[in-house]
């Protein structure tokens, strides 16, 4: 379902002469997008840029700014930790902490960085990080904010979800992309329409599956939002149409709890996490305490910036393999086509952020 007020993004990587230049775009809302570009900013550059204004629901230790949501649903608790395989004995514990460095150390201008920051003053942008060779190199915070300021990445959610999805199917929970939706939903299989029968995970990953646009605050303010997806009608055959669904994210977090025995809160945390040491990390559950697969997920802008390096390093952190190079996530990066009204245009899947390679 369409959320005309919500957060998109996209990541887009350019090469040239060995440099990389890697933005994360967060256009808010229908009327206002934000792109900052210099060529200046080179070679492996990941900068998270967040805002609150029309598409991010608060953020909990700042004074002023997004404010938090008319109506709010429980934060997935927090559960007692169980111990992720024991390294080595003797093996020192893993430093997850990010490592500052000047700018000039690699090859990055602070005069650019400077203007950048000059910039986000007169934008609704509460906080920023650049992130350079893995070194967090600059670091803007507007009044109020700093880096234990915890933001709703809204939309971003669904990059999360699609990462665990693969994580599920590594380790043989999930038997690939193409296992159809009812096999968690036998119930489809009995619906007069065949093409509910006809989804499967890859569809609901690239918002292909058919499912009707849904008006999203109906949706949110329903009493089962699971149960309100599958309500929806069918608009095309699974994979003919684009029609982008928050609530197929969320039947995405449903799959994964069928299929690992545990929320997809808690296996992100054993799986995704704690191994990074991503502490901030809260999430939402629906009313029946499903993880909001598609746009509940909260933390600090430290924690997002190691998530984005990890898509950087093809599933690596610090020299570990925390996701497989070909995991579902890497493997979705090509850019897909949506049809609309208008036609035919090109977009990235929305469930990914998106490396795109493009000479300058």
């Amino acid at each position: 379902m369409a959320i005309r007020a919500g957060m998109r993004y996209t990541v887009n990587v350019r090469v040239s002469h060995m440099d990389l230049f890697l933005l994360c775009r967060f256009c808010l809302g229908e009327g206002w997008r934000l792109m900052i570009k210099s060529k200046l900013l080179n070679a492996f550059t990941l900068i998270i840029i967040l805002s609150l204004t029309g598409c991010f629901s608060g953020q909990s230790n700042a004074a002023q700014g997004g404010g938090q949501p008319a109506e709010s649903l429980p934060v997935a608790p927090a559960v007692p930790a169980e111990s992720l395989p024991e390294e080595p004995p003797g093996a020192p514990e893993p430093d997850n902490d990010w490592q500052r460095d000047l700018p000039e150390n690699h090859s990055m201008d602070s005069g650019v960085l400077a203007a950048l920051h000059a910039a986000l003053d007169d934008a609704p942008i509460y906080a920023a990080v650049t992130v350079k060779d893995g070194y967090i190199v600059d670091e803007y915070f507007k009044e109020g904010y700093d880096g234990n300021s915890v933001f709703s990445l809204q939309s971003c959610t669904k990059s999360f979800t699609g990462a665990l999805v693969g994580v599920a199917i590594d380790q043989g929970y999930i038997e690939s992309v193409d296992v159809p939706l009812a096999q968690y939903f036998p119930e489809l299989q009995e619906r007069d329409n065949p093409y509910w029968g006809e989804i499967t995970i890859r569809h609901l990953l690239t918002h292909s599956s058919g499912i009707n646009d849904a008006n999203f605050m109906d949706w949110y303010r329903s009493e089962n939002w699971i149960d309100y997806t599958l309500n929806q009608g069918i608009a095309g055959k699974p994979g003919t149409v684009f029609i982008y669904s928050t609530g197929g994210s969320h039947l995405l977090s449903a799959v994964i709890q069928q299929a690992v025995g545990m929320s997809e809160y808690e296996y992100g945390r054993r799986n995704l996490f704690e191994p990074l040491g991503m502490d901030s990390v809260r999430w939402r559950t629906d009313p029946q305490g499903f993880t909001d697969g598609g746009n509940g997920i909260e933390m600090n802008v430290y924690d997002m910036a190691k998530f984005g390096q990890l898509f950087l390093g093809g599933g690596q952190w610090r020299g570990r393999q925390i996701i497989s190079g070909d995991s579902t996530w890497s493997r979705f990066s090509p850019a897909t086509s949506r049809t609309t009204q208008a036609g035919r245009s090109p977009i990235s899947p929305i469930t990914y952020w998106r490396l795109v390679n493009k000479p300058v």
